[in-house]
């Protein structure tokens, strides 16, 4: 070996890409709130620190902690690497309401040099969208566990009268996506973990898809 070799610089290993996702759905979980999407890049694990860009390119959340990962599956994860799964649904500890995820935003692990786009003139009135519902997720599986998971935390903390709306919705979307099985199948897990919830949310959910209450 010449002695010049040793002192050759080792190759750095490949920097990995910083973690990027797009929100497509909001919902509330564990008592807390999740933005949720398909992975673009990266990975990201629980105490990262992320960005969250709106769709004009304005900062809505600057160096937020994530708390919280659930996976494909709607399991808690440490981890989630794109690739392995690319569906992640995070929660952050600045997030602390359902409005502060909104559908297009994007979460990074890096900061980006997004100019906030200026507010175009309105000419004439628009047509305001009706407020998305809370899932209507393809994967039957998921969408189940999603709506498990939500319904049995406001039941635990005695909540869903007061949310009597969202949980409707949550009924609705569950027949509209997966019909009257998936609806039946979520009432038993909630009632089977909350036996006291089940007269609550039989009654909110009455005539959604020939529910009977």
């Amino acid at each position: 070996m010449r002695i010049f070799d040793i002192f050759k610089k080792k190759p750095s290993a490949p920097k990995e890409e910083a973690f990027r996702l797009t929100v497509s759905n909001r919902y509330t979980a564990y008592g807390g709130v999740y933005g949720e999407g398909k992975m673009e890049k990266g990975a990201l694990r629980i105490g990262d620190k992320v960005y969250v860009y709106g769709k004009d390119g304005s900062l809505r959340f600057d160096g937020a902690n994530v708390i919280a990962i659930n996976n494909e599956h709607g399991i808690r994860t440490e981890s989630v690497k794109f690739g392995n799964g690319t569906y992640a649904a995070i929660r952050l500890d600045q997030a602390k309401n359902l409005g502060d995820f909104e559908n297009g935003d994007v979460i990074s692990g890096e900061k980006l040099d997004i100019q906030p786009v200026a507010p175009a003139e309105q000419t004439a009135p628009q047509k305001k969208l009706p407020t998305p519902k809370t899932y209507n997720h393809p994967d039957r599986r998921t969408h189940i566990n999603m709506a498990t998971n939500d319904l049995c935390s406001m039941a635990a903390s005695g909540s869903l009268e007061s949310n009597r709306q969202w949980v409707r919705d949550v009924g609705q979307d569950l027949y509209d996506a997966h019909g009257f099985q998936a609806m039946k199948e979520v009432f038993i897990n909630v009632k089977t973990r909350y036996p006291m919830a089940q007269t609550i949310l039989s009654r909110i959910w009455d005539g959604i898809g020939g529910w009977a209450d």
